[in-house]
């Protein structure tokens, strides 16, 4: 349900800390009235102001579903990248026109609340086709006036949306018109904390910027109109070039085309669909200075051998050959080990059988690579005092690498660690400093993470999981098994103990005296 205050929002900039930031919320545990179960709320201002109602319709659409598409103010995210900007209501696109007009919400956004593309395209075309292969061709309506939204899957993860923008309704404050063309990539981000669009190098959502200047991407602007496709702009596998989160080059285009005023998008494969398919690591690569690029091979048959050569932005080189498979994985050699802290980008063709795949792929090298499940943390912890914890650094490699910490869940309400841990020689200690502030109860669990992050954006999670116990008890009374166990060891003992001591207490024969017998006859014995 929705509940307004009549009063200035925080973020409107009232200049008062002790005002109300509009927000969506879920109630821990859903509040029941009669017939009716309230279990989330959205609370936002009546006062227009500089944001219109634009920021009421975006907290509603939490409601129904819908993500943040920028980094929220409390991922502690500090750099300037908007996400997809003015391009959705759920970005910074609430804010168009002072909030009056905000933007539409796009496909992904549609599609999260339930409402999924009006079209799907599937770009497979028979094995053996000639080339080139020439796909459907969709007359494109703008979405103010019910246009489609589009979606093409890339892989199992990743799909590219397409819509018509025009500034008309609600877009009116766009700052153009055109085609806008977005990558969704569901192997990055976190729905469950709405945690999906905080890092531009690994973002769930992102323009495919018409200009190739990913200007938005780098935070230089919240878009553009020279984003937007025009007609005669091709993107895909020619013009502006799309690869998937492995680097690798989609195997068709997409040409905008109009036709006496009507917009219509071609759709086209140079080669056709490939036989197999190559996957790398999602995102890039991270290796010790000994290791090697790997990507694995799958095909619908049996696999072709794959060779070729990708050339590194840092002078190296990374070979691919004939007989460089173990199964369906092939093993890449580097010319020479690689700079620990460092991040290359490697591009070339990787041939495997009759299909040539285009690869872009960056490698990172670390001195040392994060084990978290060796360093998961189970612990006791006071209800009252302060403490810290440690957590021994366990890894892969003896070099020297440093991580950024962030702490999530219940556990960030009552521990803080130092920004970052240096790890030398593969060796390094993450302290937490436990501070309760009143909010533990005895046999209480609290329940977290801790997350490494190295400088490329890679991310490992250390599970922590503690419990909370008087201060003057002894830690093993709460365990059932032990006090039963305790219970049981001293009762044999008191049995024991009062067996023997009733068999060493018995007395011994009675020691009679001797007496004569004329000492009992009667007379005189004196």
């Amino acid at each position: 349900f929705l509940i307004l205050h009549s009063t200035l929002a925080q973020e409107q900039g009232s200049g008062s800390s002790n005002r109300i930031w509009s927000h969506f919320t879920s109630f821990s545990e859903p509040i029941k009235n009669g017939d009716v179960t309230f279990e989330h709320y959205t609370m936002s201002s009546m006062r227009h102001g500089i944001n219109g109602f634009g920021t009421i319709l975006h907290e509603m659409m939490h409601q129904f579903g819908a993500y943040d598409l920028y980094p929220v103010h409390d991922s502690g995210y500090s750099g300037s990248w908007k996400g997809i900007g003015v391009w959705d209501i759920m970005a910074s696109g609430n804010w168009n026109g002072g909030g009056d007009t905000p933007s539409l919400p796009t496909g992904p956004t549609m599609a999260a609340i339930g409402h999924g593309a009006t079209r799907e395209i599937s770009l497979e075309w028979p094995s053996n086709s000639p080339s080139p292969c020439i796909g459907p061709v969709l007359a494109l309506e703008d979405r103010t006036n019910g246009g489609d939204r589009i979606r093409i899957q890339v892989s199992i993860d990743e799909f590219i949306w397409i819509e018509k923008r025009v500034q008309q309704g609600y877009d009116a404050s766009l700052p153009g018109e055109g085609v806008l063309v977005l990558f969704e990539d569901f192997a990055a981000g976190d729905s469950s904390h709405n945690a999906m669009n905080i890092d531009q190098r690994r973002p769930y959502l992102k323009t495919i910027e018409a200009d190739g200047n990913q200007e938005q991407l780098r935070g230089v602007n919240d878009g553009v109109a020279s984003d937007l496709f025009q007609p005669g702009d091709e993107f895909g596998e020619r013009g502006i070039l799309i690869r998937d989160h492995d680097g690798i080059l989609v195997p068709w285009y997409v040409r905008v085309v109009e036709e006496d005023g009507q917009w219509n998008l071609e759709f086209h494969s140079t080669n056709c669909s490939p036989s197999t398919r190559i996957n790398f690591n999602d995102f890039g690569t991270t290796l010790l200075q000994e290791g090697s690029l790997v990507f694995e091979q799958t095909s619908s048959g049996s696999t072709e051998p794959c060779s070729g050569t990708l050339d590194g932005s840092d002078g190296r080189q990374v070979f691919f050959t004939n007989d460089s498979a173990i199964g369906s994985k092939h093993y890449g050699t580097f010319s020479e080990a690689g700079m620990i802290d460092s991040t290359a980008t490697f591009t070339g063709t990787i041939q495997c059988g009759d299909d040539v795949f285009d690869v872009q792929t960056s490698i990172t090298t670390l001195g040392s690579i994060p084990l978290p499940i060796s360093m998961r943390l189970e612990d006791t912890i006071p209800v009252v005092e302060s403490s810290t914890l440690s957590i021994p650094y366990r890894g892969e490699g003896i070099g020297s690498a440093e991580y950024t910490i962030e702490i999530e869940g219940p556990l960030s309400r009552i521990a803080t660690a130092e920004p970052t841990v240096e790890i030398e020689k593969g060796n390094g200690t993450i302290v937490l400093n436990i501070d309760p502030q009143g909010l533990l109860q005895d046999n209480m669990y609290v329940m977290g993470t801790v997350h490494l992050q190295s400088f490329n954006g890679e991310s490992w999670t250390i599970d922590v999981e503690l419990k909370a116990i008087e201060d003057e008890r002894i830690p093993l009374i709460g365990d059932q098994s032990f006090v039963l166990t305790l219970f049981f060891l001293i009762f044999s003992v008191w049995f024991a103990t009062s067996l023997f001591a009733r068999t060493s207490t018995q007395k011994e024969p009675e020691q009679r005296e001797h007496h004569e017998a004329e000492e009992f006859l009667p007379g005189d014995h004196l």
